[in-house]
């Protein structure tokens, strides 16, 4: 890999740990009458840890432990 591309992916890594710090300290804020959080606290499931996905509360966004759907079967 080259240096630059080396540098560019450290620095990703980085700003991607300070995004999620900020998340950690965002308080979200509930709304009266409303079924979730209003905050945004992923931006997709790549967003989310292993074996979570992005799921919407109802009124935001958050990451959620997935499971199976045994509707299907």
């Amino acid at each position: 890999m080259k240096l630059g591309g080396f540098l560019l992916l450290v620095a990703l890594l980085m700003l991607s740990s300070e995004v999620q710090e900020l998340q950690a300290a965002v308080r979200p804020v509930k709304f009266p009458g409303t079924i979730g959080l209003c905050a945004e606290f992923c931006f997709g499931d790549d967003s989310c840890p292993s074996g979570q996905k992005c799921c919407s509360n109802g009124c935001g966004h958050s990451c959620q432990t997935a499971v199976p759907d045994v509707s299907r079967r």
